[in-house]
């Protein structure tokens, strides 16, 4: 179960709310890197106390997206779209890489567990429990990739990873996203099963680069909203 510092667009709290709403204001660059966070600047600006905000820069802190400096108080750390862009085009590169070393190894058992990660995503899917589907989404991802001899550009992956920390979870409730990932899980499956490798590493590049077009174009500048009474719906989606 994910907690509150990994929840984007499901916003149960006003901190959370707030949260979203800055982290927003950061990655469209309203913030840039190393630009002070004032709480009372935000409050007075949403119309809310100083709590809250606190509360909500103290989650931002858990996602990499503020740091806490001493004698200075809350600073943005840097995650720009254009950041955001760079990370996922280095993973296509990267993890289609792998590919190429990975599917020729891949044992029939390696085959069957691609299989039956493939069935509980659908599962997931279709029962709407979109947080698990993602989370065996990457397991499936790792299946894929672990025959890899490759095991430098497997540690690159996971700090890529890493480094963009929860703000994938932006896509979570977008139906695009969720599409474009059925379809991708669908096909490399096949591709992978059949030992064509030139597939899968197109699928998984083109897969990634996709990925990284639809976090960018979550996070339009201009396009953050917030309402106190928004705390228990979505802020985004």
């Amino acid at each position: 179960m994910p907690n509150q510092a990994d929840k984007w667009t499901e916003v149960p709290t006003l901190p959370a709310a707030v949260a979203d709403w800055i982290a927003r204001g950061i990655i469209a660059e309203r913030w840039r890197d190393g630009a002070r966070l004032r709480e009372t600047e935000i409050a007075e600006e949403l119309g809310i106390s100083r709590g809250p905000v606190r509360e909500a820069l103290r989650i931002l802190s858990e996602r990499g997206l503020v740091r806490l400096a001493p004698r200075i108080g809350a600073v943005a750390n840097g995650m720009s779209r254009s950041t955001i862009t760079e990370v996922y085009e280095l993973r296509a590169h990267i993890e289609a890489l792998i590919c190429r070393t990975a599917v020729p190894r891949l044992s029939d058992e390696d085959k069957q567990t691609l299989r039956r990660l493939l069935d509980q995503i659908i599962a997931l899917r279709n029962a709407g429990r979109v947080d698990d589907m993602l989370a065996t989404c990457w397991e499936f991802r790792e299946a894929l990739y672990r025959p890899t001899t490759n095991r430098t550009a497997m540690d690159l992956v996971r700090s890529l990873r890493t480094r963009l920390h929860s703000i994938p979870q932006v896509l979570r409730d977008d139906p695009e996203h969720l599409a474009l990932a059925m379809t991708f899980y669908v096909r490399v499956t096949q591709a992978a099963v059949d030992g064509d490798t030139a597939t899968v590493e197109r699928l998984v590049s083109d897969f990634m680069i996709a990925t990284g077009e639809q976090v960018v174009a979550a996070f339009k500048p201009g396009a953050a909203t917030f309402s106190p009474a928004a705390s228990g719906a979505p802020v985004w989606s």
